[in-house]
């Protein structure tokens, strides 16, 4: 696993490490890294004004724009064995439906991914990363992919539930006392729970 669990800013963010994590030791992913790449934008701008000094007319800039830049989440590096599984491979043919292919990746087989909540709100991240998403592709082909992995309740746009629940969510997210949701021992996620074997399974691997 890449560095401190700690360190990261949510709990969707640390249950898709999770996910990562099982996926790697599963041969699936080479490596992971948390908040790793960072793009650049836009450079700083100042302009340019005509000023006096000592009866001189000089050269002096203002201040105008800060640069602009944008970091990924995370950053995966697939196994060939992911491919058209986990990952899209636009040169190879598919058998799956295409939705049902949660990645799509930027060249050498990397995927870069923005991690957002079942319910994102009007913040400033998720009002400027639709503007910033479509600046790096245009600028640099470069594609972050935008990932909610976790819901409690069944949704239709969570990546748990499309593919698999990794284990350790699986086993954090039960009633630790009876109360009017459920019993000790019972699990919170109220959906299809699939482990990463039953996704395999599912899809005749």
């Amino acid at each position: 696993m890449d560095g401190n669990i700690n360190k990261f800013k949510s709990k969707e963010e640390k249950y898709f490490s999770y996910y990562l994590e099982e996926l790697k030791t599963a041969g699936y992913i080479n490596e992971w890294y948390y908040e790793k790449d960072t793009f650049n934008l836009s450079e700083s701008v100042s302009l340019p004004y005509l000023t006096f000094s000592r009866k001189k007319i000089i050269e002096k800039y203002e201040f105008i724009l800060h640069k602009a830049s944008i970091t990924a989440d995370f950053t995966i590096h697939w196994n060939k064995k992911a491919e058209n599984i986990f990952y899209l491979n636009p040169m190879v043919p598919i058998v799956f439906k295409i939705k049902d292919i949660p990645f799509r990746i930027s060249p050498q087989d990397v995927s870069y991914v923005e991690i957002k909540a079942e319910y994102e709100g009007n913040t400033s991240s998720s009002i400027s990363f639709p503007y910033k998403q479509k600046w790096l592709y245009s600028k640099h082909g470069i594609y972050i992919q935008k990932i909610k992995p976790f819901s409690y309740t069944k949704k239709k746009d969570i990546l748990f539930q499309n593919t698999f629940t990794p284990k350790t969510v699986i086993g954090k997210e039960i009633y630790y006392k009876n109360c009017k949701n459920g019993k000790i021992g019972e699990s919170k996620l109220k959906y299809n729970v699939k482990s990463l074997k039953e996704f395999l399974q599912c899809i005749k691997l």
